[in-house]
């Protein structure tokens, strides 16, 4: 039995809602990026000295390059409040989300459940997150990300090496462009500080809080959602638009290819498939919230006991 119509509905809104938030989240770094490279190119490139049209090799030089960290500081407050502003809009939209996909397919009665336990969920999964009140919490994940100190050290190398070698300004300047704004099919250093997590800081999230919701309400089934797509992972073909219980969610960390149960003419990605495929089981693994693995774009549909033994009619006892 296929999902109910209502169900499929909302999936297809929430697939709509998380890429038109991830697509926000990238101009948003972009413009972090390109602020950021405004103030390196006005508080250091433009007071470097130079041999006709190079680069001088000058202990000047050198003390400019040497004020960096410095800049980066002045620019994080301007980085997080524009990241954490897209991230927590985001956020926001995806606790609706959920919060009308369960009243739509448990009914409206819910309403007083999650008036109890809304915020105190919201407030957790922010705060694993790194995000209290729309701003970024000191020394969280989201804070390291902005710090970007591999971006820093990257631009620290290239100036230096820049500076003994003596390139034209101009090679100079375009090369901490590259780094820090992107070139054609690079991204630039925000960008590519976020490019494995972007993603997944939205899924996480959305799984967080809809397992957190669902357990509230005692609920132990929900329907593997997210569609297949030419590179989906073995273990996303087998799970995908069928419904799973809690316990055996609790043991996807040890699934292996051979369990699963495929479309006619799939054929399995993994090799050895009695191992247990990279992208599961790893330390620090949550079934709940990581589904499968790193990029995953799946996520539970939670149901009722009466839809899940209709979808499923073994579950009957």
């Amino acid at each position: 039995m296929k999902p109910p119509r209502r169900i499929e509905d909302m999936r297809k809104k929430k697939n709509l809602f998380l890429e038109q938030q991830e697509a926000k989240l990238n101009k948003s770094l972009y413009a972090t990026q390109a602020e950021l490279y405004h103030r390196i190119a006005k508080q250091i490139i433009a007071r470097m000295k130079s041999v006709g049209d190079n680069i001088a090799d000058t202990s000047a030089n050198y003390a400019l390059m040497a004020t960096l960290p410095k800049v980066f500081r002045e620019h994080e407050p301007a980085a997080q409040r524009t990241v954490a502003g897209s991230i927590f809009r985001a956020t926001s939209g995806i606790v609706a989300l959920n919060d009308k996909y369960f009243s739509t397919v448990l009914g409206e009665q819910i309403a007083d459940i999650f008036a109890d336990v809304k915020s105190s969920v919201v407030k957790i999964i922010n705060q694993r997150l790194g995000i209290e009140g729309g701003n970024i919490i000191a020394g969280s994940f989201l804070e390291t990300l902005i710090k970007n100190d591999s971006l820093l050290l990257e631009l620290k190398q290239y100036m230096a090496n820049s500076i003994t070698a003596q390139v034209p300004t101009k090679q100079f300047m375009t090369g901490v462009s590259d780094i820090v704004i992107g070139m054609g099919d690079k991204p630039g250093g925000y960008e590519a500080q976020f490019k494995r997590f972007a993603h997944d800081i939205y899924m996480q999230y959305d799984r967080a809080y809809s397992f957190s919701v669902a357990t509230k309400l005692k609920l132990k089934y929900f329907i593997y959602q997210g569609g297949r797509i030419e590179t989906s992972r073995d273990f996303c073909i087998a799970h995908d638009g069928k419904v799973w219980s809690v316990e055996e969610a609790t043991k996807f960390g040890k699934w292996i290819p051979a369990q699963g149960e495929y479309p006619a003419g799939y054929k399995i990605k993994q090799k050895d498939v009695n191992a247990v495929p990279s992208y599961l089981g790893y330390e620090g693994y949550k079934p709940f919230i990581d589904f499968g693995g790193y990029n995953c774009r799946h996520f539970p549909s939670w149901i009722s006991d009466e839809l899940a033994e209709k979808m499923r009619p073994e579950l009957k006892k």
